[in-house]
C-alpha cells in the first residue's frame, strides 16, 4: 500500500535515520518529521561542536541549496553565526 503518512518524531540523527528507511521501503510515502515538543523540524539544520552538522537539507538541485552553501562557507569562515 503506497501513499500512507507517517510521523516520526525525534529530530536526532536517528529520526532523520527511521525517515529515510521509511522513505525506502515505500517510495510513496509522506513522512513529517517532529521535535518532541510536537513542532515540526525546520527545514534546514545547522549545528557546530567538532564538526559542521547539516540536517534536513534540499537536494543539491534545489534553488536553495547554494544559498545554504554560501552560508555555510560563511559559518566556517567564522564571519556569521550560526543561524537559529
Amino acid at each position: 500500500m503506497s501513499g500512507r503518512r507517517y510521523a516520526v518524531v525525534g529530530g536526532g540523527n536517528l529520526g532523520a535515520a527511521v525517515s529515510r528507511r521509511l522513505l525506502q521501503l515505500e517510495p510513496d510515502a509522506q513522512v513529517t518529521l517532529l521535535e518532541r515538543d510536537g513542532s515540526l523540524v525546520d527545514d534546514v539544520r545547522i549545528t557546530r561542536g567538532n564538526v559542521l552538522a547539516v540536517r534536513n537539507a534540499p537536494s543539491p538541485a534545489a534553488t536553495s541549496s547554494l544559498a545554504i552553501a554560501e552560508h555555510l562557507v560563511d559559518v566556517l569562515l567564522e564571519r556569521q553565526p550560526i543561524l537559529p
